[in-house]
Protein backbone atom coordinates (compact mmCIF):
# COMPACT_ATOMS: atom_id res chain seq x y z
CA UNK A 1 0.00 0.00 0.00
CA UNK A 2 1.54 3.39 -1.32
CA UNK A 3 1.49 6.29 1.50
CA UNK A 4 2.22 9.82 -0.13
CA UNK A 5 2.77 13.05 2.59
CA UNK A 6 1.83 16.55 1.80
CA UNK A 7 4.10 19.43 3.36
CA UNK A 8 3.28 20.74 6.95
CA UNK A 9 0.73 23.09 7.06
CA UNK A 10 -0.08 25.58 9.44
CA UNK A 11 -3.93 24.87 11.63
CA UNK A 12 -5.43 25.74 14.63
CA UNK A 13 -6.82 24.17 17.49
CA UNK A 14 -6.56 20.77 14.82
CA UNK A 15 -9.00 22.63 12.16
CA UNK A 16 -8.63 20.29 8.74
CA UNK A 17 -11.12 18.92 7.05
CA UNK A 18 -11.99 17.33 3.90
CA UNK A 19 -14.78 17.97 1.92
CA UNK A 20 -17.77 14.68 1.66
CA UNK A 21 -16.66 14.94 -1.92
CA UNK A 22 -13.28 14.37 -1.62
CA UNK A 23 -11.80 17.04 -3.96
CA UNK A 24 -11.25 19.81 -1.28
CA UNK A 25 -9.23 20.38 1.95
CA UNK A 26 -9.70 23.25 4.24
CA UNK A 27 -7.43 24.49 7.05
CA UNK A 28 -7.80 27.29 9.63
CA UNK A 29 -4.69 29.24 10.98
CA UNK A 30 -5.77 31.77 13.37
CA UNK A 31 -8.23 34.03 11.07
CA UNK A 32 -7.43 32.91 7.52
CA UNK A 33 -9.05 29.72 5.92
CA UNK A 34 -6.98 28.12 3.38
CA UNK A 35 -8.77 25.82 0.93
CA UNK A 36 -6.43 23.47 -1.40
CA UNK A 37 -7.04 20.82 -3.90
CA UNK A 38 -7.02 17.44 -2.38
CA UNK A 39 -4.20 16.40 -4.59
CA UNK A 40 -0.68 15.34 -4.20
CA UNK A 41 -0.16 18.65 -5.04
CA UNK A 42 -2.65 20.58 -2.12
CA UNK A 43 -2.82 23.68 -4.67
CA UNK A 44 -3.99 26.68 -2.76
CA UNK A 45 -8.15 27.10 -4.40
CA UNK A 46 -9.16 30.08 -1.94
CA UNK A 47 -8.14 31.79 0.94
CA UNK A 48 -11.09 33.01 3.20
CA UNK A 49 -9.84 35.88 5.96
CA UNK A 50 -12.44 36.25 9.26
CA UNK A 51 -12.71 38.92 11.56
CA UNK A 52 -12.07 36.55 14.58
CA UNK A 53 -10.21 33.57 15.24
CA UNK A 54 -12.20 29.97 13.89
CA UNK A 55 -13.25 28.02 16.73
CA UNK A 56 -15.20 25.55 14.46
CA UNK A 57 -15.63 24.75 11.09
CA UNK A 58 -17.62 22.10 8.86
CA UNK A 59 -18.22 21.08 5.04
CA UNK A 60 -22.23 21.35 3.96
CA UNK A 61 -22.97 17.66 3.01
CA UNK A 62 -22.50 19.49 -1.00
CA UNK A 63 -19.17 20.39 -0.41
CA UNK A 64 -20.07 23.96 -1.92
CA UNK A 65 -20.08 25.82 1.51
CA UNK A 66 -17.88 25.67 4.13
CA UNK A 67 -19.59 27.06 7.62
CA UNK A 68 -16.66 29.10 10.22
CA UNK A 69 -17.68 29.92 13.84
CA UNK A 70 -15.93 32.16 16.75
CA UNK A 71 -17.71 30.95 19.97
CA UNK A 72 -16.96 34.37 21.85
CA UNK A 73 -18.12 36.64 19.56
CA UNK A 74 -20.82 34.40 18.47
CA UNK A 75 -20.18 35.03 14.92
CA UNK A 76 -20.60 32.70 12.33
CA UNK A 77 -19.64 32.80 8.16
CA UNK A 78 -21.09 30.85 5.25
CA UNK A 79 -18.65 30.67 2.33
CA UNK A 80 -19.12 29.38 -1.22
CA UNK A 81 -16.21 27.61 -2.67
CA UNK A 82 -17.95 28.79 -6.01
CA UNK A 83 -18.51 31.89 -5.83
CA UNK A 84 -15.77 33.58 -3.64
CA UNK A 85 -17.34 36.75 -3.11
CA UNK A 86 -20.10 35.59 -1.06
CA UNK A 87 -19.70 35.59 2.52
CA UNK A 88 -22.84 35.22 4.84
CA UNK A 89 -22.51 36.44 8.30
CA UNK A 90 -24.24 35.35 11.05
CA UNK A 91 -24.80 36.33 14.63
CA UNK A 92 -26.65 36.04 17.62
CA UNK A 93 -24.92 38.05 20.31
CA UNK A 94 -28.08 37.71 22.78
CA UNK A 95 -28.15 34.00 22.81
CA UNK A 96 -24.76 33.04 22.01
CA UNK A 97 -23.22 30.14 19.93
CA UNK A 98 -22.68 27.14 21.24
CA UNK A 99 -22.98 24.64 18.45
CA UNK A 100 -23.30 24.14 14.84
CA UNK A 101 -25.08 21.55 12.33
CA UNK A 102 -25.69 21.65 8.40
CA UNK A 103 -28.99 20.45 7.00
CA UNK A 104 -29.14 17.33 4.88
CA UNK A 105 -29.60 19.56 1.45
CA UNK A 106 -26.73 22.30 2.39
CA UNK A 107 -29.30 25.21 2.57
CA UNK A 108 -29.71 25.53 6.22
CA UNK A 109 -27.11 26.22 9.05
CA UNK A 110 -28.52 24.87 12.70
CA UNK A 111 -26.93 27.08 15.56
CA UNK A 112 -27.84 26.08 19.01
CA UNK A 113 -27.10 28.67 21.40
CA UNK A 114 -25.65 29.08 24.97
CA UNK A 115 -27.31 26.87 27.64
CA UNK A 116 -29.78 25.73 24.96
CA UNK A 117 -31.81 27.70 24.92
CA UNK A 118 -33.19 27.43 21.47
CA UNK A 119 -31.90 26.69 17.83
CA UNK A 120 -31.50 28.72 15.13
CA UNK A 121 -32.53 27.87 11.43
CA UNK A 122 -30.14 30.10 8.99
CA UNK A 123 -31.81 29.18 6.18
CA UNK A 124 -29.21 31.77 3.88
CA UNK A 125 -30.17 30.19 0.79
CA UNK A 126 -34.20 31.39 1.43
CA UNK A 127 -32.57 34.25 3.61
CA UNK A 128 -34.88 33.38 6.40
CA UNK A 129 -35.19 32.24 9.80
CA UNK A 130 -36.62 29.80 12.56
CA UNK A 131 -36.09 28.68 15.94
CA UNK A 132 -36.57 25.67 17.84
CA UNK A 133 -37.06 26.17 21.54
CA UNK A 134 -36.08 24.02 24.78
CA UNK A 135 -34.01 21.92 22.67
CA UNK A 136 -32.05 19.02 24.31
CA UNK A 137 -28.58 19.60 22.35
CA UNK A 138 -25.61 18.09 25.09
CA UNK A 139 -24.36 14.80 23.09
CA UNK A 140 -26.92 14.44 20.64
CA UNK A 141 -27.27 17.74 18.60
CA UNK A 142 -29.73 17.59 15.22
CA UNK A 143 -29.54 14.19 13.51
CA UNK A 144 -30.34 13.63 10.30
CA UNK A 145 -31.20 10.60 8.78
CA UNK A 146 -29.23 8.81 6.63
CA UNK A 147 -31.14 9.39 3.12
CA UNK A 148 -31.24 13.42 4.22
CA UNK A 149 -35.09 13.20 3.86
CA UNK A 150 -35.37 14.56 7.72
CA UNK A 151 -33.97 15.83 10.94
CA UNK A 152 -34.38 14.68 14.53
CA UNK A 153 -34.24 16.71 17.47
CA UNK A 154 -34.73 16.00 20.70
CA UNK A 155 -37.15 18.33 22.81
CA UNK A 156 -37.09 18.49 26.96
CA UNK A 157 -40.52 19.27 28.36
CA UNK A 158 -42.28 19.41 31.49
CA UNK A 159 -39.68 17.02 33.09
CA UNK A 160 -40.21 14.31 29.53
CA UNK A 161 -38.32 13.97 26.39
CA UNK A 162 -39.94 14.31 23.21
CA UNK A 163 -38.55 13.79 19.66
CA UNK A 164 -39.61 16.59 17.12
CA UNK A 165 -39.29 14.88 13.12
CA UNK A 166 -38.44 17.66 11.00
CA UNK A 167 -38.59 17.71 7.21
CA UNK A 168 -34.99 17.99 6.39
CA UNK A 169 -35.56 20.57 3.74
CA UNK A 170 -38.53 22.65 4.86
CA UNK A 171 -38.14 21.89 8.34
CA UNK A 172 -41.80 21.88 8.96
CA UNK A 173 -42.95 19.69 11.83
CA UNK A 174 -43.77 16.39 10.64
CA UNK A 175 -43.70 13.86 13.91
CA UNK A 176 -43.99 14.79 17.48
CA UNK A 177 -43.78 12.24 20.32
CA UNK A 178 -42.70 11.60 24.16
CA UNK A 179 -39.65 9.18 24.74
CA UNK A 180 -40.34 6.18 27.02
CA UNK A 181 -36.92 7.45 28.55
CA UNK A 182 -36.00 8.31 31.55
CA UNK A 183 -33.00 10.53 29.97
CA UNK A 184 -32.54 10.24 27.05
CA UNK A 185 -28.44 10.84 25.74
CA UNK A 186 -28.80 9.66 22.37
CA UNK A 187 -30.16 9.26 18.63
CA UNK A 188 -29.10 6.58 16.02
CA UNK A 189 -31.07 6.37 12.94
CA UNK A 190 -31.44 2.94 10.90
CA UNK A 191 -29.93 2.73 8.02
CA UNK A 192 -32.86 2.82 5.55
CA UNK A 193 -33.88 5.48 7.64
CA UNK A 194 -37.15 3.67 9.15
CA UNK A 195 -36.39 3.47 12.38
CA UNK A 196 -34.83 6.29 15.24
CA UNK A 197 -33.16 4.29 18.16
CA UNK A 198 -33.14 6.41 21.63
CA UNK A 199 -30.64 5.30 23.92
CA UNK A 200 -31.08 6.33 28.01
CA UNK A 201 -28.89 7.49 30.33
CA UNK A 202 -26.11 5.05 31.12
CA UNK A 203 -27.59 4.82 34.59
CA UNK A 204 -30.88 2.73 32.95
CA UNK A 205 -29.91 -0.10 30.61
CA UNK A 206 -32.89 0.54 28.01
CA UNK A 207 -32.79 1.34 24.28
CA UNK A 208 -36.11 1.57 22.79
CA UNK A 209 -36.83 1.96 18.57
CA UNK A 210 -39.76 4.08 17.06
CA UNK A 211 -40.95 4.40 13.69
CA UNK A 212 -41.68 7.13 12.02
CA UNK A 213 -44.86 7.42 12.89
CA UNK A 214 -43.70 7.78 16.92
CA UNK A 215 -45.08 4.13 17.60
CA UNK A 216 -42.89 1.78 19.79
CA UNK A 217 -41.20 -0.81 17.60
CA UNK A 218 -39.05 -2.40 19.92
CA UNK A 219 -37.90 -1.95 23.45
CA UNK A 220 -34.61 -3.66 25.21
CA UNK A 221 -33.01 -3.77 28.26
CA UNK A 222 -29.85 -6.38 29.57
CA UNK A 223 -30.13 -6.01 32.67
CA UNK A 224 -31.74 -3.88 35.41
CA UNK A 225 -28.53 -3.04 38.02
CA UNK A 226 -25.30 -1.45 36.75
CA UNK A 227 -24.36 0.99 34.48
CA UNK A 228 -26.07 0.68 31.01
CA UNK A 229 -25.43 1.44 27.27
CA UNK A 230 -21.81 3.01 26.92
CA UNK A 231 -21.99 2.47 22.38
CA UNK A 232 -24.39 1.98 19.75
CA UNK A 233 -23.79 1.16 15.93
CA UNK A 234 -26.18 -0.04 13.39
CA UNK A 235 -25.50 -1.92 10.24
CA UNK A 236 -27.92 -3.29 7.82
CA UNK A 237 -30.17 -5.59 9.78
CA UNK A 238 -28.29 -5.92 12.69
CA UNK A 239 -27.82 -3.55 15.66
CA UNK A 240 -24.83 -3.77 18.28
CA UNK A 241 -25.00 -2.20 21.47
CA UNK A 242 -21.84 -2.07 23.68
CA UNK A 243 -22.31 -2.20 27.35
CA UNK A 244 -20.47 -1.42 30.42
CA UNK A 245 -20.22 -4.94 31.16
CA UNK A 246 -17.42 -5.29 29.22
CA UNK A 247 -20.43 -7.13 26.73
CA UNK A 248 -21.52 -6.36 22.97
CA UNK A 249 -24.73 -7.24 22.30
CA UNK A 250 -26.00 -8.05 18.43
CA UNK A 251 -29.44 -7.89 17.56
CA UNK A 252 -31.27 -8.69 14.43
CA UNK A 253 -33.70 -5.70 13.49
CA UNK A 254 -35.78 -8.22 11.08
CA UNK A 255 -37.12 -10.30 14.10
CA UNK A 256 -36.33 -8.00 16.73
CA UNK A 257 -34.27 -10.88 18.80
CA UNK A 258 -30.96 -10.69 20.23
CA UNK A 259 -28.56 -12.88 18.15
CA UNK A 260 -25.34 -13.28 20.57
CA UNK A 261 -23.53 -11.73 22.78
CA UNK A 262 -19.71 -11.01 22.39
CA UNK A 263 -17.56 -10.87 25.55
CA UNK A 264 -14.42 -9.59 25.63
CA UNK A 265 -12.57 -11.96 28.35
CA UNK A 266 -9.20 -10.63 29.88
CA UNK A 267 -7.60 -13.39 29.53
CA UNK A 268 -7.14 -15.56 26.36
CA UNK A 269 -7.43 -19.01 27.61
CA UNK A 270 -6.06 -22.58 26.05
CA UNK A 271 -8.41 -24.80 23.49
CA UNK A 272 -11.22 -23.23 21.76
CA UNK A 273 -9.08 -19.94 21.20
CA UNK A 274 -5.66 -21.91 21.08
CA UNK A 275 -5.70 -21.51 17.18
CA UNK A 276 -6.57 -16.76 18.08
CA UNK A 277 -4.32 -14.64 16.05
CA UNK A 278 -2.96 -12.21 18.76
CA UNK A 279 -0.57 -9.50 17.79
CA UNK A 280 1.41 -7.55 20.08
CA UNK A 281 3.34 -4.31 19.19
CA UNK A 282 6.81 -4.09 20.10
CA UNK A 283 9.77 -1.27 19.89
CA UNK A 284 12.33 -1.80 17.12
CA UNK A 285 16.12 -1.29 17.89
CA UNK A 286 16.90 2.25 18.12
CA UNK A 287 18.02 3.78 14.67
CA UNK A 288 20.57 5.98 14.26
CA UNK A 289 19.84 7.18 10.82
CA UNK A 290 16.42 9.76 10.07
CA UNK A 291 13.94 7.32 8.80
CA UNK A 292 10.38 7.36 7.81
CA UNK A 293 9.80 3.91 8.43
CA UNK A 294 8.06 2.94 11.43
CA UNK A 295 10.13 2.08 15.06
CA UNK A 296 7.68 -0.34 15.39
CA UNK A 297 7.04 -4.17 15.06
CA UNK A 298 4.71 -6.94 15.78
CA UNK A 299 5.20 -10.28 16.94
CA UNK A 300 2.73 -13.16 17.00
CA UNK A 301 1.66 -14.35 20.68
CA UNK A 302 0.51 -17.81 21.35
CA UNK A 303 1.58 -18.17 24.78
CA UNK A 304 -1.90 -19.82 26.58
CA UNK A 305 -3.46 -18.73 29.28
CA UNK A 306 -2.80 -14.83 28.03
CA UNK A 307 -3.32 -12.35 30.50
CA UNK A 308 -4.58 -8.68 28.40
CA UNK A 309 -3.57 -5.25 29.82
CA UNK A 310 -6.21 -4.43 32.39
CA UNK A 311 -7.07 -0.77 34.10
CA UNK A 312 -8.17 -0.85 37.68
CA UNK A 313 -11.55 0.62 37.60
CA UNK A 314 -11.44 4.15 39.41
CA UNK A 315 -15.65 4.10 40.80
CA UNK A 316 -14.98 7.33 42.48
CA UNK A 317 -15.33 8.89 38.92
CA UNK A 318 -18.08 10.10 37.27
CA UNK A 319 -17.41 8.50 34.43
CA UNK A 320 -14.87 5.28 35.16
CA UNK A 321 -13.08 3.67 32.46
CA UNK A 322 -14.97 0.48 31.76
CA UNK A 323 -17.12 -0.89 29.10
CA UNK A 324 -17.21 -1.30 25.31
CA UNK A 325 -16.70 2.21 24.32
CA UNK A 326 -15.63 1.59 20.84
CA UNK A 327 -18.44 -0.10 18.38
CA UNK A 328 -18.04 -0.09 14.52
CA UNK A 329 -18.99 -1.52 11.74
CA UNK A 330 -16.75 -2.22 8.68
CA UNK A 331 -18.27 -1.12 5.09
CA UNK A 332 -20.28 -4.13 4.56
CA UNK A 333 -20.77 -5.48 7.59
CA UNK A 334 -18.73 -8.38 7.86
CA UNK A 335 -16.16 -7.37 10.67
CA UNK A 336 -17.11 -5.64 13.78
CA UNK A 337 -14.03 -3.58 15.63
CA UNK A 338 -14.71 -3.32 19.40
CA UNK A 339 -12.53 -1.88 22.49
CA UNK A 340 -13.09 -1.90 26.25
CA UNK A 341 -12.10 1.14 27.96
CA UNK A 342 -10.87 -0.92 30.95
CA UNK A 343 -8.20 -2.92 28.28
CA UNK A 344 -7.50 0.61 26.37
CA UNK A 345 -4.43 -0.67 24.57
CA UNK A 346 -6.38 -3.84 23.13
CA UNK A 347 -8.29 -4.00 20.16
CA UNK A 348 -10.66 -6.69 18.97
CA UNK A 349 -12.06 -7.52 15.68
CA UNK A 350 -14.71 -9.85 15.48
CA UNK A 351 -16.09 -11.65 12.43
CA UNK A 352 -19.93 -11.74 12.54
CA UNK A 353 -19.99 -14.88 9.68
CA UNK A 354 -18.72 -16.80 12.31
CA UNK A 355 -19.37 -14.59 15.58
CA UNK A 356 -16.46 -15.03 17.20
CA UNK A 357 -13.32 -12.81 17.15
CA UNK A 358 -11.12 -13.20 14.22
CA UNK A 359 -7.98 -11.01 15.65
CA UNK A 360 -6.76 -9.46 18.76
CA UNK A 361 -4.49 -6.22 18.70
CA UNK A 362 -2.08 -5.00 21.78
CA UNK A 363 -0.33 -1.73 21.05
CA UNK A 364 2.15 -0.63 23.74
CA UNK A 365 0.08 3.18 23.78
CA UNK A 366 -4.02 3.45 24.64
CA UNK A 367 -5.95 3.10 21.42
CA UNK A 368 -7.65 6.44 20.25
CA UNK A 369 -9.27 6.33 17.42
CA UNK A 370 -10.63 3.61 15.06
CA UNK A 371 -11.89 4.02 11.65
CA UNK A 372 -13.29 1.68 8.84
CA UNK A 373 -12.36 2.84 5.14
CA UNK A 374 -15.43 3.80 3.70
CA UNK A 375 -14.88 1.94 0.27
CA UNK A 376 -12.74 -0.94 0.66
CA UNK A 377 -14.53 -3.05 3.63
CA UNK A 378 -11.89 -4.42 5.44
CA UNK A 379 -9.33 -1.20 5.67
CA UNK A 380 -9.09 -0.19 9.05
CA UNK A 381 -7.41 3.02 10.39
CA UNK A 382 -6.12 3.57 14.03
CA UNK A 383 -4.57 6.39 15.80
CA UNK A 384 -2.81 6.04 19.47
CA UNK A 385 -1.21 9.36 20.03
CA UNK A 386 2.24 8.46 19.01
CA UNK A 387 3.82 9.21 15.45
CA UNK A 388 2.57 6.31 13.61
CA UNK A 389 -1.21 5.32 11.97
CA UNK A 390 -1.97 1.95 12.09
CA UNK A 391 -3.17 0.12 8.92
CA UNK A 392 -5.01 -3.09 9.42
CA UNK A 393 -5.87 -4.66 6.09
CA UNK A 394 -6.14 -7.88 4.42
CA UNK A 395 -2.85 -9.66 2.99
CA UNK A 396 -3.11 -11.86 -0.53
CA UNK A 397 -4.06 -14.98 1.98
CA UNK A 398 -7.45 -12.86 3.52
CA UNK A 399 -5.29 -13.01 6.85
CA UNK A 400 -5.81 -9.57 8.42
CA UNK A 401 -2.16 -7.83 9.25
CA UNK A 402 -1.44 -4.63 10.64
CA UNK A 403 1.33 -2.05 9.25
CA UNK A 404 2.24 0.74 10.70
CA UNK A 405 3.52 3.78 9.32
CA UNK A 406 5.10 6.56 10.96
CA UNK A 407 4.01 10.38 10.11
CA UNK A 408 7.11 12.91 9.09
CA UNK A 409 6.83 15.76 11.67
CA UNK A 410 7.30 19.00 10.55
CA UNK A 411 9.65 21.24 12.65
Amino acid sequence: MDVTFSNVYQHSQHQCQISPDNKYVANASGTTVVIRGHSEKMIVMHVFETNHPVDWMGWAPNSQYLATMNLQHSIANVWSINDTNTKITLSDRRFGMAQAWWSPDSSTLLVSSDLDLRITLWMFIKNEIKYLYQPKIMDIGCVPSPDGKYMAIVEKKENKDYVNILDGKSFVLLQHFVLETTDVVKLVWSPDSLFLAAIDNCLYYKVVIYRLDGQQEFSYSAYEHGLGIKSIAWHGKLLAIGSYDGSIRLINTSSWQVVTTLSQANIIKAGKQEALTIYEEYQLPNMTQPTLDAKVGYQLISRRPLPLPLLRPEYNKHDPSIGIGECHFCMNGSLLATKNDAMPTTLWIWDLRTLDVCLIILQMNPVRHIKWNPKRPHLLAMVCGDENVYLVYPDANAALKIVPIAVPIGK
